[in-house]
């Protein structure tokens, strides 16, 4: 009798390992077809949140560049107006002579 429990034993044994051979290849293939399109999302979601942290970022970036500019711009507008007045200053006055009606003659 031992010797049919262990024959019966080893033909279970035998099934399953054989079935197994043949179910988890199946089940992993089924597996991977089901969560593909979740797994897919979930990688598009992240790399989403990624990419908006990302634009904001160089949002915030191009906007500091943008105020830092116009200050520059600012910074050489006033620069070239002083120049201008210094110029003005340096360079010889014209002299007047009475060529204009408004203004004396000059003997």
């Amino acid at each position: 009798m031992d010797e049919d429990i262990l024959y019966g034993l080893a033909a279970v044994l035998a099934v399953l390992f054989g079935g197994m051979t043949i179910f988890l290849p199946v089940l992993a293939f089924t597996l991977r077809s089901a969560l593909r399109p979740v797994v897919e999302t979930w990688a598009q979601v992240r790399r989403g949140q990624g990419k908006d942290a990302v634009d904001a970022a160089l949002t915030q970036q191009v906007q500091a560049l943008e105020a830092e500019v116009q200050l520059l711009r600012e910074s050489v507008r006033s620069l070239e107006e002083a120049q201008e007045f210094q110029r003005q200053l340096a360079s010889p006055r014209p002299v007047m002579t009475g060529t204009h009606p408004s203004l004396p003659e000059r003997t």
